[in-house]
């Protein structure tokens, strides 16, 4: 294996990687003992409300005015029509006991 030699750095090379540690150590925590939970749940709660607003004002503008009538006997026939009449033949599917 290839011994890498260390290079020197500078002072200021080093003072930019104690802050940089310093920075993420500080960003990088969660929240001490739910202290942002208040606030997230506040922001969340926003959201949520703007697009429930936004739905029903969609709704509103969108859907409302072109309410359709519906002829409910026609949908019936349409969606279940009525069987044709059975044939008084007995088909060899319709036995039980497959004589």
């Amino acid at each position: 294996m290839r011994k890498v030699k260390p290079t020197a750095w500078s002072s200021a090379q080093h003072q930019n990687l104690n802050q940089a540690r310093v920075r993420a150590d500080t960003t990088m925590k969660p929240p001490d003992n739910r202290q942002g939970r208040p606030r997230l749940a506040l922001h969340l709660g926003i959201v949520l409300l703007l697009k429930f607003a936004l739905l029903a004002l969609l709704w509103y503008l969108l859907v409302m005015p072109f309410r359709v009538e519906i002829d409910v006997p026609a949908m019936k026939q349409r969606l279940a029509p009525a069987s044709p009449q059975s044939n008084p033949k007995e088909q060899a599917y319709d036995r039980s006991d497959r004589r």
